[in-house]
């Protein structure tokens, strides 16, 4: 529940964002509270949820635009990881984006479409469409 609370705080040291960021999406985004630390601006910070989740009992009460789930799902066997799997499917909205560590490739799996390394899209097949 801490590192939830810090993730709400949005709040970042300059060196954390500066070498992987244009000035202009930080002039943009993020507000100046001293001349090292930079906070996410509000309107930004409650478009997103931050949430604890178990991941196997769980189930989502609403659906994303984007999903992280970064180098949790390799400590999963394989039929937990696919059900894991179907649960993010269901709970994405269309074009939603899917992120695990670059190093978890999703592999042979049709319900999500490589991007590059680590990004997925939910795969809607033809004539399924809303």
């Amino acid at each position: 529940t801490d590192v939830l609370k810090k993730a709400e705080a949005g709040i970042y040291k300059k060196d954390k964002i500066m070498d992987d960021m244009d000035t202009l999406i930080i002039s943009k985004y993020f507000k100046k509270m001293d001349p090292e630390v930079y906070q996410i601006i509000d309107d930004v910070k409650k478009r997103v949820v931050f949430k604890k989740f178990n991941l196997k009992s769980d189930i989502f009460s609403i659906t994303y635009d984007i999903i992280f789930c970064r180098n949790v799902v390799i400590y999963f066997d394989d039929e937990t990881k696919n059900m894991i799997y179907q649960k993010f499917y269901t709970a994405m909205n269309e074009n939603g984006y899917f992120l695990v560590g670059p190093t978890e490739g999703i592999m042979n799996d049709e319900r999500f479409k490589y991007i590059s390394p680590g990004v997925y899209v939910k795969n809607v097949p033809k004539g399924n469409e809303p």
